[in-house]
């Protein structure tokens, strides 16, 4: 073979190769993650590191997207060859014979690089129709920026926060649960399909998944959009975890990098470093916070988010580190949940500083596709999803309950909220009625101001204060529930959502250094 043709054979494969890979690639997102997933989530992940992913994603791509497209790509190249195997080793039908004649002489090069043109035009249409590209690019190619931040984004109110907190007798501690993928919809008490009010009849296809959680939501403070069981409502940038962790803290959106930071180190390390969050108001007011989870915080920038907003980490590389695994501690993604709540108490239990604290702990055991039972903490559960989200409920209501029991009962507000919707596939039947689980446990919120109302992660941030003790109005995109009309509410969801699309001058500024803050 010459050259020249061998190099006409290499692109050709490569085009093919990418063809297939777009469409492999596409499928294989959208029955992983779901059919909402945003192409800013998948641009977010390209831009950083993959270390410490779970392996059954890696495995997912590389049998269900990478290996299909070298295979079909190869076939479509050297179809001759191919069929001259299948021959060999099946039944020569006419079929076959037919196939080997068509493709399979010299001449018909010119009739790949036809089919191979096709199947590219083919994949273009195919994402773009599935990940919205042509809009998305639309949007930010042109960089015209909207006005939304400048009209609704409100700068956190630090002198009103620090002089309610100075009036304090007794400031209070919290202790957050960002429950992985945790839905109200595994309750029987929450909404069912297609009825808005909800409570007149049962829906849970699958039966009450979380008992214990139901209960503590409906004896304590539960905010729905119905008058049942109900919860959060998921909007744009906030539909994965780092997405959902940042929109909760910081009232705003994982929208998407700004394009001149690209990925570096200093974005890594310095996540967001110019947003005023959660935790920067928190340190400000004299808050000890550290996040506990299960996983590595290197993952999807987690470790520079939280540090970079005076939250310290303990991860699983910290656990290791300190030499404190023992017994039977691996999860599905790193360490189980049961083993990390361990962690948290033992910290408890030796607490002696006098700053109040703030303590989030993230859990992993429900992660899709098939979450993880702890066999060992909920004995005689048999290894299915279902019970993964049983087994959740059990050990973060064990956790509450040993926190009520505990020194800080009086003077300790515990929050669960889910993360985000769940990501697993061809669970929920469709039209189900789906939302984000939350319940507020130590705290005095007005029961009417509950119930049939629209929020979003950005207004759980002034909850967090509220739950401390400190009122205000208004934070980020984040409006206060319980004083006034949400952004969701006065904008309505496909509003909001179409808004927060819109390139932000703002918004990109969140991502700049702060020296003060170094």
């Amino acid at each position: 073979m010459s050259y020249k043709r061998f190099f006409a054979f290499f692109a050709l494969f490569v085009s093919f190769f990418l063809a297939f890979l777009l469409i492999f690639t596409t499928i294989w997102i959208k029955k992983t993650f779901g059919k909402e997933v945003e192409i800013a989530q998948i641009l977010f992940h390209i831009q950083f590191p993959i270390t410490d992913t779970d392996p059954t994603f890696i495995k997912g791509f590389v049998f269900k997207s990478l290996l299909p497209s070298i295979l079909l790509s190869v076939i479509a190249l050297f179809p001759l060859q191919f069929w001259h195997f299948v021959l060999k080793i099946g039944k020569h039908t006419k079929t076959y014979l037919s196939l080997v004649f068509l493709f399979g002489k010299r001449h018909t090069f010119g009739v790949r690089v036809v089919v191979c043109l096709g199947m590219i035009v083919f994949a273009a249409k195919f994402v773009n129709q599935k990940f919205q590209i042509q809009e998305f690019i639309a949007q930010n190619s042109s960089k015209t920026y909207g006005t939304f931040y400048e009209t609704h984004y409100i700068n956190p109110p630090l002198q009103e926060i620090a002089t309610q907190f100075a009036n304090l007798q007794d400031p209070r501690n919290l202790i957050i649960i960002f429950a992985e993928s945790l839905e109200s919809t595994y309750s029987t008490k929450s909404a069912p399909v297609g009825i808005e009010g909800g409570g007149a009849s049962i829906y849970a296809p699958f039966g009450e998944l979380i008992p214990n959680l139901t209960q503590l939501a409906l004896k304590t403070n539960n905010f729905s959009s119905t008058n049942a069981l109900g919860g959060i409502t998921q909007t744009i940038g906030t539909g994965w975890t780092i997405a959902a962790l940042i929109s909760y803290n910081c009232a705003i959106p994982q929208t998407q990098l700004p394009y001149k930071t690209g990925y570096n180190n200093n974005v890594a390390k310095y996540y967001l470093h110019s947003a005023v969050c959660l935790g920067d108001v928190l340190d400000s007011l004299g808050y000890r916070q550290i996040m506990f989870q299960g996983t590595s915080a290197d993952f999807a920038a987690t470790r520079g988010f939280f540090t970079s907003h005076k939250i310290e980490m303990r991860d699983d590389k910290y656990f290791q580190s300190h030499k404190i695994l023992q017994g039977n501690f691996q999860g599905m993604w790193g360490i189980k949940d049961s083993v990390i709540f361990g962690f948290v108490k033992d910290y408890l239990q030796t607490y002696t500083d006098s700053k109040p604290f703030v303590l989030y702990i993230s859990t992993m055991d429900t992660h899709h596709p098939d979450g993880f039972v702890d066999t060992q903490y909920c004995q005689g559960f048999e290894k299915t999803f279902e019970n993964a989200v049983r087994c959740s409920d059990k050990i973060i209501s064990d956790f509450v309950m040993w926190v009520q029991n505990s020194k800080f009962k009086d003077n300790t507000s515990i929050i669960i909220l889910g993360d985000h919707k769940s990501m697993k596939q061809n669970f929920f039947p469709a039209n189900t009625k789906r939302s984000i689980y939350n319940a507020f446990i130590g705290t005095h919120f007005p029961q009417e101001k509950l119930k049939n109302r629209l929020i979003s992660h950005f207004d759980v941030t002034l909850l967090f204060l509220e739950s401390l003790g400190i009122s205000i109005e208004s934070f980020g995109l984040g409006r206060n529930p319980l004083r006034s009309q949400t952004l969701l509410e006065s904008l309505g969801e496909q509003n909001l959502a179409q808004e927060l699309k819109i390139p932000s001058k703002i918004y990109e500024s969140f991502w700049n250094l702060n020296p003060k803050k170094l």
